[in-house]
């Protein structure tokens, strides 16, 4: 859980779960896939490593990676595999569930970065809605950080909204380069190496 802000008004909201089991499903699973490599040379090791490198590619990708940034007049939603960029001025509706949605006209837009857990959900938690607690003389203090990510992103599209000049620019969506290539790389060796 995590705010950085870069400069002026770039921000960028990491994740609010899951990153010390990204961060130790990848590690292990990538000096797995090594390990396995030197210490056997075989054709089974090279399907393992392949298996193991490939899962903890798809756990970075799933739990490390996806964030949401604002910059420029632009939520760039990063998820696993895709990134849609949002002018802040076409968001008519911000509402955070499981995971967060960007309702831009008729259409929503999600990212799995910024969400309440299952229980909670459940349990209907009165801190759901409470973001920030301000005291005179003091720096604000963030009670609930899923809260405080959807009471900001909720400022800056209205006032976005409310700055607009003309109509917003529409909404893009492109594949992440890396990971994908990556995927696809490591999915086609362990095909070979299973076919083998």
């Amino acid at each position: 859980m995590r705010v950085r802000t870069r400069s002026g008004s770039d921000l960028t909201f990491g994740a609010n779960r899951g990153r010390i089991t990204g961060w130790t499903g990848t590690v292990i699973s990538a000096a797995g896939g090594v390990l396995v490599l030197t210490q056997d040379h075989s054709i089974g090791a090279c399907r393992g490593a392949i298996a193991l490198v490939l899962f903890a590619l798809v756990t970075w990708a799933n739990l490390i990676r996806p964030r949401i940034e604002v910059s420029d007049g632009t939520i760039r939603l990063i998820n696993s595999f895709t990134d849609i960029m949002i002018p802040t001025a076409a968001v008519t509706g911000v509402a955070v569930r499981t995971f967060l949605s960007l309702e831009v006209g008729p259409r929503s837009y999600a990212s799995a970065s910024i969400g309440h857990s299952a229980r909670s959900m459940l349990r209907g938690d009165a801190d759901l809605a409470r973001g920030m607690r301000l005291e005179p003389g003091r720096p604000p203090v963030v009670e609930n950080y899923v809260a405080y990510v959807r009471e900001r992103l909720e400022q800056i599209t209205e006032q976005a909204r409310i700055d607009a000049v003309g109509e917003p620019a529409p909404v893009t969506r492109s594949l992440a380069v890396l990971p994908c290539a990556l995927a696809a790389v490591l999915t086609a060796a362990l095909v070979v190496a299973l076919l083998l």
